[in-house]
């Protein structure tokens, strides 16, 4: 078997068992252990199944169900018609081809309260609108959910959930609102923003408890930022502006109205960042990091 295909086979199986992409070093780990010490796929199966990931993985905390009232036949109907960008599991049968994996989705929603009862919910950035949904399904008074366009997969997901979830099309800047939500979620939009400074000033005067604020971070604990150009961070969107430090973060947070800010996890950026990267890029993003910014 040559080397290309023995890491498309392991490649196969970080994402089966491990649920993310393989990392480089992973790649070259069981590569080598199959090519001189003659393991197979099933040996090396074992092994991750073994894994200390794993185990954290299945304890972490399970991904959640959307129950729905119509027939699995529809569910699985909608599923295949359309292009998904956040994975979701209707009645226990799961969207495939998505551009994010159970995991991602999973390692944030565990920051996240486990009860939204009587809260109101704004999903920033929504995308396909999982966590908006999810925030619904914890029993979220109010979710409104906002996007520069509405994805297909948000419109699949209102049709196979109960959840009631408003949808708007809107600009950070030119969302209008009377009442401040009680969350406000800011995942994957940060660098999309030319201004990140007044972004986060306004999303503080529309915050009335907590927001919660991911991305790639800069590797560095300096309060720096990086400007990007056109196609620079990734070679396939020219829509990113900037990656900036934890410390620049919460910095920026406390001054522009939040009491306190900080950086409460992160981890490689094996799926957001480093595969989709320009290979070109002067920087390479290695973390990918989830903030807590409180009023």
């Amino acid at each position: 078997m040559k080397i290309e295909e023995i890491e498309k086979e392991i490649s196969g199986l970080y994402k089966e068992i491990l649920l993310r992409e393989a990392d480089k070093i992973g790649l070259e780990y069981w590569s080598k252990k199959m090519l001189n010490e003659l393991l197979n796929l099933e040996d090396i199966k074992n092994e991750l199944l073994k894994s200390d990931e794993y185990k954290q993985l299945k304890i972490s905390i399970e991904f959640p169900k959307f129950n729905t009232k119509i027939s699995t036949h529809e569910i699985q109907e909608i599923i295949d018609k359309t292009s998904w960008y956040h994975s979701f599991n209707f009645n226990g049968i799961q969207n495939k081809n998505t551009r994010t994996t159970p995991y991602e989705q999973l390692w944030i929603s565990q920051f996240l309260p486990k009860s939204f009862k009587g809260k109101s919910v704004l999903d920033m950035g929504c995308a396909d609108g999982f966590f908006g949904f999810l925030a619904a399904k914890n029993e979220a008074e109010k979710v409104v959910c906002g996007d520069f366009m509405k994805f297909k997969g948000f419109e699949a997901a209102e049709k196979i959930t109960d959840l009631h979830v408003e949808h708007r099309i809107i600009n950070l800047f030119d969302f209008k609102e009377t009442r401040k939500f009680d969350y406000v979620f800011c995942f994957g939009l940060y660098y999309h923003l030319p201004d990140p400074v007044q972004s986060i000033r306004y999303l503080a005067s529309i915050t009335n408890d907590t927001l919660y604020f991911a991305g790639p971070i800069a590797d560095d604990s300096e309060p720096l930022m990086y400007y990007y150009e056109p196609f620079e961070l990734y070679s396939a969107d020219d829509s990113n502006w900037w990656v900036a430090s934890p410390s620049c973060i919460t910095g920026i947070a406390k001054r522009v109205g939040f009491r306190d800010a900080e950086l409460i996890g992160d981890r490689p950026a094996t799926h957001w960042a480093i595969p989709l990267q320009n290979k070109k890029s002067k920087r390479v993003i290695q973390k990918y990091g989830i903030f807590k910014f409180l009023k």
